[in-house]
């Protein structure tokens, strides 16, 4: 049986261990701080989905949403109110990547995986830190716990574990298949290969996922496809393209390419040739897909979900083969690596403190004078024209007003949308008194909102001026 070995006393922990917590701790605050900020696009939307059913709300087949679900969830079920649900919502994302920390950490004797789950957090990741709602974060912190057993394949219960996590992590999102198989690759190219048993149930157990996936692919997912193999057929990348790449990719991306940078060195160093060659065409590999997902050099929260791959790769392989290096004696160095990553970490963590700050601190800032605006006036339900507003007001904007008017019990809640959304798709002609629009994609019964949380007046939409 699995046994953890917990030190008596918080002294006792390696500093490696301490350093660890304290990074966890970083991203506690910062979560608490942007609990209003984190509710943007498919973060609220799904968060409203779990307060208005007091339900999972699973889409896509991708299982995996429950485990960032399940803390806002039990705050409904107890009866808290609004503002404790988004406070525990937020800090569950944190809570989600701390566990498999500790399971790695004191259940497998994993001093790399706490790094690498602080990096998963980061790396790369800068806006996408304001909408943690997207599965393949999930999918990679389980992944990181599914080494973790790998590592202790030798044990008889390892195979059962490792076979109950990998369904989770494969139906997270389609890359997560490659990342998947990414770890599987690098585990034998340490020359520490399994049992035939292993990669054949392994093997089977892909093959049932390819099968089921393609068969059961739903309409969202079907299109993001199309859109893939469209972009393929129609190639349009060019040398001015690949300039733009590698100028956008230094500006934006620099501590992932550091990192990536000295795990090929380290290969080098450590004559792991076939390593070095996996690991610069996966990298490329990855890459290349990315861009034939997402054509351009946009810095949003979307681009950086396309080229997360890339952090895990990058994270993967420095934390891996830095683990080698303190496994050869090597400990100045194996230091020297540490506190590189800790230095990338913390030059994300500010870059993550200013944004929120600077944008959506101020976009913020703005929704909440347009909601004391629309709670001056007659009514619940408001629209205001997209180009008096300073910032994005996304296509989240009447959930997210929703959630923030909501906060102060004693305020009437509001739902404001723009006017494009009313004119999107006949909105405005179809929507009735008794109706709100949840988002310009679709309309709901009032009646079908959860009274203890969300509360709206029947009445006409009503247009706000913000001049």
């Amino acid at each position: 049986m699995m046994t953890l070995r917990v030190p008596s006393s918080f002294e006792r922990l390696p500093w490696k261990d301490l350093l660890v917590h304290a990074l966890f701790f970083v991203l506690s605050l910062l979560a608490l701080a942007f609990y209003k900020e984190r509710l943007v696009a498919d973060s609220g939307y799904y968060l409203f989905k779990v307060i208005n059913h007091e339900a999972f709300w699973v889409e896509h087949q991708r299982f995996i949403l429950m485990l960032s679900q399940w803390l806002p969830l039990l705050g409904v079920k107890l009866g808290l109110s609004l503002k404790t649900v988004l406070v525990l919502y937020s800090l569950g994302h944190v809570l989600f990547f701390y566990l498999p920390f500790l399971l790695s950490r004191y259940g497998f004797q994993d001093r790399k995986a706490g790094l690498m789950l602080v990096l998963l957090q980061t790396l790369g990741i800068t806006s996408g830190f304001f909408v943690p709602m997207f599965e393949l974060y999930y999918g990679a912190g389980l992944l990181v716990l599914f080494s973790s057993v790998l590592h202790h394949s030798g044990k008889p219960w390892s195979l059962v574990l490792m076979l109950a996590l990998s369904p989770l992590i494969l139906w997270s999102h389609p890359m997560a298949m490659l990342l998947w198989l990414f770890v599987l690759v690098i585990h034998f190219l340490e020359q520490t290969r399994l049992p035939w048993r292993s990669y054949l149930l392994f093997g089977l157990l892909l093959v049932g996922y390819v099968v089921l996936k393609t068969s059961f692919a739903s309409e969202y997912e079907q299109g993001k496809t199309g859109a893939f193999f469209s972009n393929l057929k129609n190639w349009d990348y060019d040398w001015n393209y690949a300039a733009g790449l590698v100028k956008f990719l230094f500006g934006a991306y620099s501590g992932l390419l550091l990192l990536q940078l000295i795990a090929l060195l380290l290969t080098l160093r450590l004559r792991k040739y076939k390593m070095l060659a996996f690991l610069t065409l996966s990298f490329l590999g990855l890459l290349l897909l990315a861009n034939l997902a997402f054509h351009g050099f946009d810095r949003s929260r979307y681009a950086e979900q396309i080229y997360f791959p890339l952090s895990f790769v990058a994270g993967y392989a420095f934390t891996q083969l830095a683990a080698s290096e303190f496994a050869l004696g090597k400990r100045f160095l194996s230091f020297g690596l540490t506190m590189t990553a800790v230095v990338v970490i913390a030059a994300q963590l500010w870059s993550i403190r200013q944004t929120g700050h600077a944008f959506f601190g101020n976009r913020l800032s703005e929704m909440e004078a347009v909601i004391q605006l629309a709670q001056t006036e007659e009514g619940s339900k408001f629209s205001v024209f997209e180009g008096e507003l300073k910032s994005d007001p996304n296509w989240s904007y009447p959930i997210e007003t929703m959630f923030l008017s909501g906060l102060d019990s004693d305020l009437r809640m509001v739902t404001i949308c723009t006017e494009e959304d009313l004119d999107f798709n006949e909105n405005r002609d179809s929507l009735g008194p008794n109706d709100y629009l949840f988002r310009r994609f679709e309309r709901f019964p009032i009646k079908t909102l959860n009274p203890d949380y969300f509360q709206l007046e029947s009445g006409d939409y009503r247009h706000l001026s913000l001049k």
